[in-house]
């Protein structure tokens, strides 16, 4: 079974259970209709809010009801309560706003049950904030990136726990949003959008600013009542027989890239090439338990095991060579596959130490493992800038320029965050543009392939320019706070602006498609439309 994350369905349990039973292997096959059909949902969220502002666009209060369609019965362990408790807790977002009221109702619908998807409640907690900020701005007459910056959660006030207890470690909220509009060229932007309007042109700018919690820890997901989840992650490190470093950690590869920057982290820590480090896929039966791939743990606490792990095996090696060689280790380093003294060839080399018996080596065992529980959760953010046009006759939308400026703390691999960042793009394309799962009056499900489900392909993609801030996170030595994300939480409410900015709304229902956009531009020539 595959296409669905982090829940466990009654189907998986059952084959395991047949495979036992009949002593062979067993096969689950699905099509992709039956998938659409039976596999998690996710984002049928309607966020009503209302704020107290004032005359200067600052937020002095805020109440928001978040209601939550979780279908007809729950998958485990945590699908009920995801979206609902996820999205009511950070529609604050990165804006310092003391007093904050929320209701949240998980809704038991007669639908398929809802479940994670990247961004799981932050994507709607976000697209709620931003709208709001845009409402603001056009109700004072201020320019929306203004509003932003008198509400933003200020550098000086860092370390910033928000009203719903999320604690901030470090961040400049504004810093982000100015290298945005800096490469956005935001001033030239507004200019050719006021051009382009003249011309009787639909041309929406959109802003999207995000902070979201990462890397979690075991007191955040017990916090949060799901006592399920360890919390943890593990990483064990080893000198092979070919003289090699080999790395395991918890967090499984699943296309995110994971090996190049594990090799990275403890190939740096132990002092060898990436290059030379080989890093497996996971396999619960050579690396200690953990929580695994999703939050961007990977990057945040599977590092962080991996790299300490790679520490200490760096220690051991050395310790080793210095029982050898009846050095201090003080003057021993690692060059190659070589141990070194003063920088200078010992006769010891790294296969040496890791085929002999660990008497041999004083004693050292070549093999750490690591498991580390983060005392906290890590809180990347940034902001997105994009401008669109549509074809008011067609009601097609064309995007003309995207931009992100982000920061993820410490960059271990630009070019995979860069990857990370264009695929959340491509993610927020999708949900504001074309995806959408579509029921008939008699609940009968509509869009059960992909003739009817859309995706967007690279036809429809812009380019997508990524700057970088680096504001080190001070929960963990390794100060990353992880990139899985933010693609997807900025994109989807800049894009949203953006064209609610080309049609002069307030509000948001997504997916924008062309039925609605041409509701939209019919409706707006109707007495008293807003």
């Amino acid at each position: 079974m595959d296409g669905v994350k982090a829940h466990v369905y009654v189907e998986e349990i059952l084959l395991a259970w047949m495979a036992r039973r009949l002593g062979q292997t067993v096969k689950w096959v699905e099509d992709r209709s039956e998938h659409l059909q039976s596999a998690n949902h996710a984002r049928d969220q309607l966020v009503k809010f209302s704020a107290a502002v004032g005359g200067d666009g600052r937020v002095l209060g805020l109440r928001a009801m978040v209601l939550s369609n979780i279908g007809a019965y729950a998958i485990r362990p945590h699908g009920p309560l995801l979206d609902p408790m996820t999205c009511a807790g950070l529609i604050p977002g990165p804006y310092d706003i003391r007093a904050y009221e929320y209701d949240s109702y998980a809704l038991v619908t007669n639908r398929c049950p809802e479940g994670p998807y990247r961004g799981v409640g932050m994507v709607t907690a976000v697209l709620a904030h931003e709208r709001m900020m845009d409402m603001i701005a056009a109700r004072l007459g201020l320019d929306p990136a203004e509003v932003r910056r008198r509400n933003f959660v200020r550098p000086e006030q860092m370390p910033y726990t928000s009203s719903t207890g999320h604690p901030f470690e470090s961040g400049n909220y504004t810093a982000a949003l100015e290298l945005a509009l800096s490469a956005f060229d935001y001033s030239r932007a507004r200019e050719e959008q006021s051009r382009a309007r003249a011309e009787g042109r639909l041309v929406g700018i959109g802003l999207g600013s995000y902070v979201e919690f990462t890397g979690a820890g075991s007191s955040t997901f017990v916090g949060r009542g799901m006592v399920g989840i360890p919390g943890v992650d593990s990483a064990r490190v080893w000198l092979e027989e070919d003289g090699r470093v080999h790395v395991q950690t918890s967090c499984p590869s699943i296309g995110q890239g994971v090996h190049t920057t594990f090799a990275q982290v403890a190939g740096a820590a132990v002092g060898v090439d990436p290059s030379s480090v080989v890093v497996e896929q996971t396999d619960t039966g050579k690396v200690a338990n953990g929580t695994g791939s999703f939050q961007s743990r990977s990057s945040v606490v599977a590092a962080t095991s991996a790299h300490r792990a790679a520490k200490q095996l760096r220690a051991e090696i050395l310790e080793a060579a210095a029982w050898r060689l009846d050095h201090p280790p003080e003057r021993l380093s690692i060059g190659g596959g070589d141990v070194t003294i003063d920088g200078r060839p010992s006769g010891v080399t790294l296969a040496q130490l890791a085929t002999a018996d660990p008497a041999d080596n004083g004693g050292h065992r070549l093999d750490v493992s690591v498991t580390y529980d983060p005392v906290q959760a890590s809180h990347p953010y940034g902001t997105h800038a994009c401008m669109i046009e549509i074809d008011s006759g067609s009601g097609a939308v064309e995007v003309q320029q995207f931009v992100v400026a982000e920061d993820c703390g410490t960059v271990i691999n630009p070019a995979i965050v860069d990857g990370q960042v264009v695929g959340g793009v491509a993610q927020g394309l999708g949900a504001v543009l074309l995806e959408e799962v579509s029921y008939g009056s008699d609940a009968q499900l509509l869009s059960g392939s992909f003739m009817d489900y859309l995706l967007p392909t690279a036809g429809e993609m812009p380019a997508v320019e990524v700057r970088h801030l680096v504001t080190p996170s001070t929960v963990h030595e390794l100060g990353t706070k992880g990139i899985g994300e933010g693609g997807v939480i900025g994109s989807t409410a800049a894009l949203a602006n953006a064209i609610a900015d080309a049609l002069s709304v307030d509000g948001a229902t997504l997916p924008y498609t062309p039925d609605r956009i041409l509701s939209l531009i019919e409706s707006a020539t109707e007495p008293g439309f807003k």
